[in-house]
């Protein structure tokens, strides 16, 4: 039989760290909805000394458990737990974000690139530690020419908000351009809710995908690695019917992909305050909005990876949050969207400011519709605007 002897755990906190906790009395469900990992070590029968257990083999069974860790392991049988050699004791690095003017950095224009220099900063070195965000759409970034270029960031002029993902504390990251050399579309299944990506990026790395300036984690069901090198994508579990919706009617700080980047042969299905639902099913479409310049894949040196998000409440202040401790995180917001936010400290508190944290209310804010043939523009007459859901988000790797 088994039973408790000591826990070394991971809690599902900002900057959490790997610590010893005595949780034998904890509940199962309370473990498992407080701590992103647990590792235990248990005195078994048939050993003289401990054995050390991975706690998330048991989670597809028992995570909803309200009985003690002490009673669940009393309760399974010999042999039953899979052990590992040692625990990985490793810290934790998390990623960070900030404004790229409050982080020094000035903003100049080359052909149709966005231009950042720092002269306290080593430019040559920005794109590998390194993600740029430009009124909260990731793009493309190189160092060329002996500067930081940003691609397409001059497509925003009516209004700049530029922000840093830095991975500075993790590693270097590689950037992977998409090509439809990468793109193997599904036998059974539509283009739109399965593609597969074959991809050149390390497989003991973590590879997210940017997709149309949005951050992918690969922990959800529309992204995620089947292995060797291959990911599935599932377009409409990803949202990016409101993806495109939003990036093609908010021009003022956004761009038109459709009319930009679409295949000539499909321009004629273009309507001009609708988007084809039948359009952007089409694997011409497909192809070409998963080889957008800001479509790419970003893998990052490290094998395990966990998520924390902090949801932010409401306040009466229009376009800002106030919190009291420094933000240095990524801030989201509806669909996830990452908001370029811009602080101030003022009597103790931080004010967080961005006039996107105002929304448009879409009718077809879903997206895709199998009953409709269009997503449209139309905004919900009685509250065409909206406060976004917002929280912050931290990716920490180990």
């Amino acid at each position: 039989m088994y039973s408790y002897f000591q826990a070394y755990v991971l809690p599902k906190e900002f900057d959490s760290q790997f610590v010893t906790e005595d949780i034998s009395g904890y509940t199962v469900d309370y473990i498992y909805n407080n701590y992103s990992k647990v590792y235990l070590s248990l005195n078994y029968t048939y050993s003289t000394g401990q054995v050390l257990v991975d706690f998330s083999q048991l989670k597809g069974q028992y995570r909803y458990s309200t009985q003690s860790l002490t009673s669940l392991l009393s309760n399974i049988s010999d042999g039953y737990l899979s052990t590992i050699d040692e625990i990985p004791v490793t810290p934790v690095n998390y990623t960070r974000y900030l404004s790229a003017d409050l982080a020094g950095y000035s903003f100049g224009y080359n052909n149709n690139n966005l231009i950042l220099s720092n002269p306290n900063v080593e430019d040559s070195t920005y794109p590998e530690y390194c993600l740029t965000t430009v009124n909260g759409y990731i793009m493309p970034t190189q160092y060329t020419n002996n500067q930081i270029a940003v691609a397409m960031g001059s497509n925003l002029l009516n209004y700049l908000r530029v922000g840093i993902i830095s991975f500075e504390d993790i590693g270097q990251i590689t950037t992977l351009p998409i090509t439809t050399d990468n793109i193997v579309l599904s036998s059974t299944r539509s283009p739109s809710e399965l593609v597969y990506l074959k991809t050149v990026a390390n497989p003991s790395n973590i590879t997210f995908l940017v997709l149309n300036g949005y951050l992918i984690a690969p922990t959800s069901d529309g992204f995620y690695p089947i292995g060797n090198g291959i990911f599935a994508i599932s377009l409409e579990k990803l949202g990016y019917g409101f993806k495109l919706l939003e990036s093609r009617y908010k021009q003022y700080y956004n761009y038109d992909l459709i009319t930009r980047y679409l295949p000539s042969e499909l321009i004629g299905n273009v309507q001009p305050n609708k988007i084809s639902i039948p359009l952007i099913k089409n694997p011409l479409f497909i192809n070409e909005y998963l080889t957008l310049p800001n479509t790419f894949l970003v893998s990052i040196p490290a094998t395990n990876i966990v998520l924390r998000t902090k949801n932010i409440l409401n306040t009466e202040l229009v376009n800002s949050i106030r919190t009291r401790v420094q933000p240095t995180n990524i801030l989201v917001g509806s669909q996830g969207k990452i908001i370029d936010y811009y602080y101030t400290y003022k009597n103790g508190q931080y004010i967080v400011s961005n006039p996107n944290m105002t929304v448009d209310n879409y009718v077809d804010s879903h997206g895709i519709d199998a009953s409709k043939e269009f997503i449209s523009d139309q905004r919900i007459p009685n509250s065409p605007l909206v406060r976004s859901a917002l929280f912050f988000k931290q990716y920490g790797f180990y």
